[in-house]
């Protein structure tokens, strides 16, 4: 999918740096306001109620949690490789799964062009990784019901496609979002404030996986987010 982003006027195997993000982010805004002046900007989130930290910590004592799982991956696909250089991080990739065992993991792929549902066991079969990190976060039984019904609506969702027009607005920092298309850090920072966890502070079409990664780590959400495991894939045991 190599032209998909050159068609978007941005050729990956330009540096990176000041000076061609300056150049490249004037040609870009230009074409999509050319190309894209209709286009749908919506915010997934917006109707989600959140909670601060001490308000999400203090509601979970009382009642019945469940577990979510939040993976990263360092993988060594073109489009891994492409994301680790823009976004200047380990990893490149995130899916979201409710077991422990990661037998199903859901996100968004570029490989694919849309939703996917693979498995770990999979991922290490096909050497696609070099090292994965999971994050297990816990949530009510109402809004954990909400998110699994949420994630099967959009893996039915045949219209539901990769966004690689994002590829090349987050970095960019251009707020544009369309509400048939995703990129894996969109699809699970919006589950999560689906769940009312709120990490990242910002909409979730302006969020890398590099950025989830880094505003997990530093979440002030105690007793909620435990990281459980950084290593090579094959080594990951629930």
């Amino acid at each position: 999918r190599k032209q998909s982003i050159l068609d978007l006027g941005w050729n990956p195997e330009v540096d990176f740096n000041e000076h061609t993000l300056f150049f490249a982010s004037k040609r870009i805004k230009k074409a999509l306001n050319e190309q894209y002046s209709g286009y749908n900007v919506v915010n997934i989130e917006e109707s989600v109620s959140l909670y601060s930290e001490a308000e999400y910590v203090g509601a979970l004592r009382e009642v019945v949690t469940r577990p979510i799982f939040i993976v990263f991956f360092n993988s060594k696909s073109f489009f891994n490789k492409l994301v680790r250089a823009v976004d200047k991080s380990v990893y490149s990739h995130v899916a979201i799964s409710f077991d422990p065992s990661l037998k199903t993991m859901y996100s968004f792929s570029g490989t694919m062009n849309g939703f996917t549902n693979e498995g770990l066991k999979k991922r290490i079969e096909e050497g696609e990784d070099k090292a994965i990190q999971v994050f297990c976060v816990f949530v009510d039984q109402g809004r954990y019901s909400i998110l699994h019904s949420k994630v099967s609506q959009i893996a039915h969702d045949k219209n539901m496609k990769y966004s690689f027009l994002n590829l090349i607005t987050i970095p960019f920092k251009i707020n544009y979002i369309d509400n048939t298309k995703m990129v894996c850090s969109q699809f699970v920072d919006a589950m999560l404030k689906l769940a009312g966890l709120d990490f990242t502070k910002i909409g979730s079409n302006m969020i890398s996986p590099g950025k989830l990664n880094a505003k997990m780590k530093l979440s002030k959400f105690k007793g909620v987010i435990y990281k459980i495991y950084t290593g090579p894939p094959s080594r990951y045991s629930a």
